[in-house]
Protein backbone atom coordinates (compact mmCIF):
# COMPACT_ATOMS: atom_id res chain seq x y z
CA UNK A 1 0.00 0.00 0.00
CA UNK A 2 1.15 3.50 -0.78
CA UNK A 3 1.16 6.09 1.99
CA UNK A 4 -1.84 8.47 2.03
CA UNK A 5 0.55 11.31 1.14
CA UNK A 6 0.79 9.83 -2.36
CA UNK A 7 -2.67 10.87 -3.48
CA UNK A 8 -3.89 9.05 -6.53
CA UNK A 9 -3.24 10.90 -9.79
CA UNK A 10 -2.69 14.24 -8.09
CA UNK A 11 0.86 15.21 -9.07
CA UNK A 12 1.47 17.43 -12.11
CA UNK A 13 5.23 16.91 -11.96
CA UNK A 14 7.25 13.99 -10.64
CA UNK A 15 11.05 14.19 -10.55
CA UNK A 16 13.29 11.24 -9.82
CA UNK A 17 17.01 10.61 -10.27
CA UNK A 18 19.14 7.47 -10.05
CA UNK A 19 16.17 5.34 -9.01
CA UNK A 20 16.35 2.69 -11.74
CA UNK A 21 19.59 0.90 -10.85
CA UNK A 22 17.81 -2.07 -9.23
CA UNK A 23 16.05 -4.35 -11.72
CA UNK A 24 13.50 -5.69 -9.17
CA UNK A 25 12.45 -2.13 -8.31
CA UNK A 26 11.71 -0.98 -11.87
CA UNK A 27 8.08 -2.19 -11.85
CA UNK A 28 7.59 -0.66 -8.39
CA UNK A 29 8.80 2.77 -9.54
CA UNK A 30 6.60 2.49 -12.62
CA UNK A 31 3.55 1.67 -10.48
CA UNK A 32 4.23 4.61 -8.14
CA UNK A 33 4.47 6.98 -11.10
CA UNK A 34 1.24 5.57 -12.58
CA UNK A 35 -0.51 5.93 -9.22
CA UNK A 36 0.60 9.53 -8.61
CA UNK A 37 0.78 11.18 -12.04
CA UNK A 38 -2.09 13.46 -13.02
CA UNK A 39 -3.57 12.15 -16.31
CA UNK A 40 -4.45 15.71 -17.35
CA UNK A 41 -1.03 16.96 -18.44
CA UNK A 42 1.15 15.41 -15.73
CA UNK A 43 4.81 14.77 -16.53
CA UNK A 44 7.32 12.51 -14.81
CA UNK A 45 11.01 13.11 -15.46
CA UNK A 46 13.33 10.20 -14.69
CA UNK A 47 17.03 11.11 -14.73
CA UNK A 48 19.39 8.16 -14.85
CA UNK A 49 22.55 6.67 -16.24
CA UNK A 50 22.17 4.67 -19.42
CA UNK A 51 23.75 1.69 -17.61
CA UNK A 52 24.41 0.96 -13.95
CA UNK A 53 27.48 -1.27 -13.94
CA UNK A 54 27.44 -4.11 -11.44
CA UNK A 55 23.75 -3.84 -10.51
CA UNK A 56 22.00 -4.44 -13.83
CA UNK A 57 19.65 -1.49 -14.11
CA UNK A 58 19.50 0.75 -17.17
CA UNK A 59 17.41 3.39 -18.87
CA UNK A 60 16.41 0.84 -21.55
CA UNK A 61 15.29 -1.69 -18.92
CA UNK A 62 13.00 0.90 -17.32
CA UNK A 63 11.74 1.98 -20.74
CA UNK A 64 10.80 -1.65 -21.50
CA UNK A 65 8.82 -1.91 -18.24
CA UNK A 66 6.87 1.24 -19.11
CA UNK A 67 6.27 0.20 -22.74
CA UNK A 68 5.18 -3.34 -21.84
CA UNK A 69 2.46 -1.94 -19.58
CA UNK A 70 1.28 0.55 -22.20
CA UNK A 71 -0.44 3.00 -19.84
CA UNK A 72 2.27 5.64 -20.06
CA UNK A 73 4.28 6.95 -22.96
CA UNK A 74 8.05 7.22 -22.43
CA UNK A 75 10.42 9.35 -24.50
CA UNK A 76 14.05 10.29 -24.15
CA UNK A 77 13.90 14.01 -23.38
CA UNK A 78 17.64 14.61 -23.14
CA UNK A 79 20.92 12.73 -23.28
CA UNK A 80 24.24 13.88 -21.81
CA UNK A 81 27.51 12.37 -23.02
CA UNK A 82 30.85 13.93 -22.17
CA UNK A 83 32.89 11.19 -23.85
CA UNK A 84 34.67 10.13 -20.70
CA UNK A 85 31.93 8.82 -18.39
CA UNK A 86 28.62 7.01 -18.47
CA UNK A 87 25.91 8.57 -20.61
CA UNK A 88 23.13 10.17 -18.59
CA UNK A 89 19.55 10.48 -19.77
CA UNK A 90 16.31 12.17 -18.85
CA UNK A 91 13.20 10.22 -19.77
CA UNK A 92 9.80 11.90 -19.92
CA UNK A 93 6.71 9.90 -18.99
CA UNK A 94 3.19 11.05 -19.78
CA UNK A 95 -0.17 9.31 -20.02
CA UNK A 96 -0.78 7.63 -23.39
Amino acid sequence: LLPPLLLERSFDLILTADTIYSIPNLPILHQIIKHCLNPKGGIALVAAKSHYFGVGGSARAFQRVVEEDGSLKVEQAQSFADGSSNVREIMELTWS
